[in-house]
């Protein structure tokens, strides 16, 4: 019941469930799909280190704190490898890192 509640955000329809032994069928392309589009289908807050680095004016002292800034670096990274990994790569891979 909760993949059928993914299935819009991630571009995929239920309407595709066919094969003996189930499946899907996506309505983008499985290179367009990204980990992180899957982790934010769950949880629209994605992969978050701290709450400073999720949501805007969550803390009155990002300006002076001396980590929120290399915490917003390494959100950056983290986001920007999730969203590198794709469907399509995660099935070639068989789950393995490449």
């Amino acid at each position: 019941p909760r993949l059928l509640l993914l299935l819009p955000p991630l571009g995929s329809t239920s309407a595709g469930v066919r094969w003996r032994r189930g499946g899907l069928v996506l309505e983008r392309p499985a290179a367009q799909i990204s980990l992180l589009d899957v982790i934010r289908a769950v949880d629209p807050r994605g992969v978050t280190l701290n709450t400073c680095v999720g949501e805007l004016d969550s803390c009155s002292r990002q300006s002076v704190c001396r980590t929120h800034t290399r915490l917003a670096q390494v959100q950056q990274l983290i986001d920007s490898r999730l969203s590198d990994i794709t469907v399509d790569k995660l099935v070639q891979s068989g789950g393995r890192s490449a």
